[in-house]
């Protein structure tokens, strides 16, 4: 399986994917949709083969974002995952040197729910979020069986030793969303798992399952961030292997 080929649907219209570009770049199996400050020609741009940058500033906003007082440089993914299979994902990021992240949250990959009509709010059932000023990360794992999503879910929070800015972190997770006590969380830090979560409960009670995206969302703040991705693989098909074997970063 074929996971890391940028495909550009406009042709040679786009030399190099970065702002301005029109096409919806391909990879990893999937279509994506960019979500940044359209005004920022730097906000998101491919660095390499494998390689995207992701980039805000204090004043920094996508426009579905206006008057919410967060800065966003987000990949989307358009597939839904279903409930109840495996979701594979494994890929390198690694956070740029500045100063410690200040914003109230700043989540820097994500399962997204996809909301009901009648859902109000909601944060995603899984998130990896920078902690203000520790460089820790933390991995959230939501959930409730209730039919109409709001603000109020069960959380449960993973937090690791602080990171190192300007090193390579590699991560593998295994994922099987189910709200009733059928799902699964598995995850691997640099080659050591770090969450074993058989039989659990992550998701919602909704009609369609979670999508992932991946970049910076955070609420607004002062300083500049830049975080790196490499090598996103994403799928159903097992990545296990990947968590001895990270592919290189080019």
């Amino acid at each position: 399986m074929h996971l890391w080929s940028v495909v550009r649907t406009a042709a040679a219209a786009c030399a190099a994917f970065t702002l301005g570009c029109s096409a919806q770049p391909t990879f990893a199996g999937h279509r994506w949709m960019e979500q940044k400050d359209d005004t920022k020609p730097h906000a998101i741009e491919q660095v390499g083969p494998d390689h995207f940058r992701f980039e805000v500033a204090p004043q920094d906003e996508w426009k579905n974002d206006k008057g919410f007082d967060r800065n966003r440089a987000e990949m989307k993914s358009e597939t839904v995952e279903p409930f109840g299979q495996d979701v594979w994902f494994s890929y390198q990021m690694k956070v740029d040197p500045g100063p410690p992240s200040t914003a109230r949250f700043c989540i820097l990959g994500q399962f997204h729910h996809t909301n009901d009509p009648w859902d109000v709010g909601g944060s995603p059932p899984f998130a990896i979020n920078l902690y203000p000023n520790t460089n820790t990360l933390r991995f959230i794992k939501r959930y409730t069986a209730d039919r109409k999503t709001t603000a109020t879910t069960d959380t449960v929070i993973y937090e690791t030793a602080p990171i190192r800015r300007d090193q390579w972190m590699h991560i593998v997770g295994h994922i099987v969303f189910g709200w009733r006590g059928d799902g699964t969380v598995e995850l691997w830090l640099d080659g050591r798992k770090i969450v074993d979560l058989p039989h659990t409960s992550i998701g919602y009670n909704d009609m369609v399952g979670p999508y992932w995206k991946f970049g910076i969302y955070r609420g607004q703040s002062s300083e500049p961030m830049v975080v790196e991705y490499a090598n996103m693989e994403l799928g159903s098909e097992s990545l296990l292997g990947r968590v001895g074997h990270p592919l290189p970063v080019r």
